[in-house]
């Protein structure tokens, strides 16, 4: 038979006190007037709670804890049930101590005693608790300002941010990305970034972005983008790869590359200037030098034909005929020491109709008799300041290259007209609104092919052979024409000839009526 269990209230007097003392907890007693007793040793009593001596929870129970505490031990000591509060009670050392207090009414009816029980320090186990919900509540305060500063920067960022999966598609996209390629980002993520990728950048873009991948190829590089609206648009990207995702920025660098090619096409044109100006201070030299001995040869014949030392007719016109092609030759020394500024322009008023019609026996001498001289030269035609001798050199070179683009024969069409370009209207581009007069030189020859004609004025340029062309014709014409204030430009299509039309302003001393042949618009 085994002997039950015993109580404290049946252990020797000495060893109940020791069992009480090993209690690490305040055990008490509370009587019917709500008065508290403490019965476990003094060192773990309250401040100004003392054996024996009754005391009420407000002498020791932290001030902002008395309401609740108070109002559970009403409902406690009424019956209603147990008394249970975790509050902070003020120790012998004047500090407070987190503890648990739980109390029962006594198993027997004992008209002193009214709850039982008992409060445990944990002090040091709350506040572990308390340091780790602070630190959780100071992370979740950091986590939602890091948040928040990612989502602002996100949708603030002027630059292109995107995430890609590891199947090359888009997963998320900032709203930057309307701004700059004009696509609204919901109905970007989810398909594939190669989408939008310029056609001509696709094979490279596919192979860099497999090289990215295995860590073989750069992860910074710049590529063509396609607008909404079908305009490519150069983007910047420095892309990095985590889990399986490639986050990259891209920044629009499409002025700057425009800047960039604006500078190296001006850098072009300045070596070509210089290239020309040191031609031209040759030619200047030569021409002068060469105007020099055709003054000899000029003076010996023109002596020649006056002292008349052979009778024979026809040797005398072959004289006179030397002397006219020398003082020919004297001329054109004269313009291309125009040409090259050597000597001054003589500016005046030139009738374009009566200039061609002019050089119409030397323009049929040039072309040859493979091609056919066909003329549509107004009547009444305005005037314009210029060099005649440019204007002249002008058409020649105009025709010299349209019998060069027809080698098996074809119609040579040369045009003047008056032209009225109403202000905010310009036809062409770069042409503003006043009055002109328009020559046109167009053959039925070969034409040129877009990169050709985006080309064909600049000096030097040629498609022909070595030897059968300098490349500075056209280069001359655009220099004379756009020198007087005009405008030239070439219309041209491969197998259906070219036309080089040319906008002279009319003449500020021209006072005849506004008499126009050809309206804005109009193609002849």
């Amino acid at each position: 038979m085994t002997r039950p269990t015993e109580t404290i209230g049946s252990m020797p007097c000495g060893s109940a006190d020791r069992v009480l003392a090993a209690v690490p907890a305040i055990l008490w007693w509370a009587d019917r007037r709500g008065r508290l007793r403490l019965i476990n040793p003094k060192r773990h009593h309250p401040v100004g709670a003392d054996e024996g001596r009754p005391v009420s929870w407000r002498s020791f129970v932290h001030p902002a804890d008395q309401p609740l505490v108070m109002e559970k031990w009403a409902d406690a000591a009424s019956g209603s049930g147990s008394f249970e509060a975790e509050l902070r009670v003020k120790g012998a050392d004047g500090t407070y101590k987190r503890c648990l207090a739980s109390a029962q009414p006594p198993d027997e009816v004992d008209v002193r005693v009214s709850l039982v029980g008992v409060c445990v320090v944990v002090d040091g186990v709350m506040s572990k608790r308390d340091d780790a919900e602070r630190n959780s509540q100071a992370l979740t305060v950091l986590l939602d300002r890091r948040t928040h500063e990612r989502d602002m920067a996100w949708a603030n960022s002027c630059d292109l941010l995107v995430v890609i999966d590891s199947h090359g598609v888009l997963c998320e996209v900032s709203p930057a990305w309307a701004d700059i390629l004009g696509h609204d980002p919901a109905t970007v993520v989810g398909r594939p970034f190669l989408e939008f990728i310029h056609p001509d950048d696709l094979d490279w873009m596919k192979s860099s972005s497999e090289d990215a991948v295995r860590g073989e190829g750069p992860i910074n590089l710049e590529i063509r983008y396609l607008h909404k609206d079908g305009t490519p648009r150069w983007i910047s990207w420095h892309t990095t790869f985590s889990n399986g995702h490639a986050h990259a920025s891209g920044r629009d660098v499409t002025a700057e590359r425009r800047r960039t090619e604006a500078l190296l096409i001006a850098e072009e044109k300045l070596r070509q200037v210089q290239k020309v100006e040191a031609i031209g201070q040759l030619a200047g030299g030569i021409a002068h030098d060469f105007n020099n001995m055709l003054s000899v040869v000029i003076g010996s014949l023109d002596l020649m034909t006056r002292r008349n030392i052979d009778p024979d007719p026809q040797c005398r016109r072959y004289a006179e005929a030397a002397i006219d092609a020398a003082r020919r030759a004297s001329a054109l020394s004269q313009r291309l020491l125009a040409f090259v500024r050597q000597e001054p322009l003589r500016v005046e008023p030139v009738d374009l109709t009566a200039l061609v019609v002019g050089l119409r026996d030397l323009i049929r001498h040039s072309v040859g008799e493979g091609v056919r001289l066909d003329e549509e030269l107004a009547e009444g035609l305005w005037t314009v300041d210029a060099d005649p001798h440019q204007i002249e050199n002008v058409v020649l070179n105009l025709a010299v290259n349209a019998r060069d683009a027809m080698p098996d024969g074809g119609i040579l069409r040369v045009v003047t007209r008056n032209l009225i370009v109403q202000t905010g209207v310009t036809i062409p581009a770069e042409l503003p609104g006043g009055s002109y007069v328009v020559l046109s030189v167009s053959d039925t020859g070969i034409g040129m092919e877009a990169d050709v004609m985006s080309r064909a004025f600049d000096a030097f340029y040629t498609t022909k052979a070595v030897g059968e062309g300098t490349g500075l014709g056209l280069s001359q014409v655009y220099g004379t024409v756009t020198g007087a204030g005009g405008h030239v430009r070439i219309e041209s299509e491969p197998g259906r000839g070219t036309a080089v039309v040319a906008y002279l302003p009319r003449s500020k001393g021209d006072d005849t009526g506004p008499l126009i042949t050809a309206l804005i618009g109009e193609t002849q």
